[in-house]
This record gives structure tokens, C-alpha cells and sequence, in this order.
């Protein structure tokens, strides 16, 4: 999966961070990839046969963020304006805008928490986030 083609000119990808197949809450045939970029939350999430569906969050319209830590994974719930549902609404992206992410390696969720925080931060002053 390359997010290569939906990055704007001189956008840069900070973190890429893929859903765990076996710990509590993968998927074990596709599991989603979270690609955080300087400007942007990129969700993909494969459907099969090469197929994705990516849902795209802006920094600027996140309102909330949350780490919920487990034994084996993470969790990262964001809360957003306009966060539509793709084709796992039934599973994983919920109603009123609150996505969530699983299973995904606690340090990895710390950093994409960080990352999320720095941007909002950053919107403000007018700077870009840093790794």
C-alpha cells in the first residue's frame, strides 16, 4: 500500500503505523495502516484484491484524542469534524465522528498521539509538526 499518490506537493509522512494481525482487536487477513503526515491523518483500510478505502482527517479538525493502553496493544480513539464511515463503520469507525484505532504497538500509538498534538499546536503558530 503506498499513500504516495494522495500526499500533496510537499507534504511529508512522519509515521506509518499498521494495525497488529494478532493482537486483541487486528484483523488477521487485512489490517488497516495510519500513515500521519505533517498536515493530515491518512486511514487506510484494505477491502481485498488490492483495493483500499482511505479515509482522510485533517489536524485542524480533530477535537479529541485518546490512548487507551492494554496489555499487548494500544488503541488511539480521535474525535473529529466531518469524520465520515468507510466500508467498516459497522466494526470499527464509530458515530458523531469518533474513529478508533487498533492494535497497534503502544509505542507507536504514543507517538502518533504526540504527532496529533504537536500538529494542533502547530495550526495554530503556523509551522509544521516535526518528527
Amino acid at each position: 500500500m503506498s499513500v504516495e499518490g494522495l500526499l500533496e506537493p510537499d507534504e511529508r509522512v512522519l509515521l506509518e503505523v499498521r494495525e497488529s494481525r494478532w493482537r486483541a482487536g487486528g484483523r488477521v487477513l487485512f489490517p488497516e495502516r495510519v500513515v500521519a503526515t505533517d498536515r493530515r491523518l491518512i486511514i487506510a483500510e484494505p477491502l481485498g484484491l488490492g483495493r483500499y478505502d482511505f479515509e482522510v482527517v485533517w489536524y485542524t479538525s480533530i477535537s479529541g484524542v485518546r490512548l487507551r493502553k492494554g496489555i499487548l496493544s494500544c488503541e488511539v480513539e480521535v474525535e473529529a469534524m466531518g469524520l465520515t464511515q468507510g466500508a467498516a463503520a459497522r466494526r470499527k469507525w464509530g458515530e458523531a465522528g469518533i474513529g478508533l484505532i487498533q492494535a497497534v504497538p503502544c509505542d507507536a500509538a504514543e507517538k502518533l498521539i504526540r504527532i496529533i498534538e504537536e500538529a494542533k499546536r502547530a495550526a495554530g503558530s503556523g509551522s509544521p509538526p516535526t518528527r
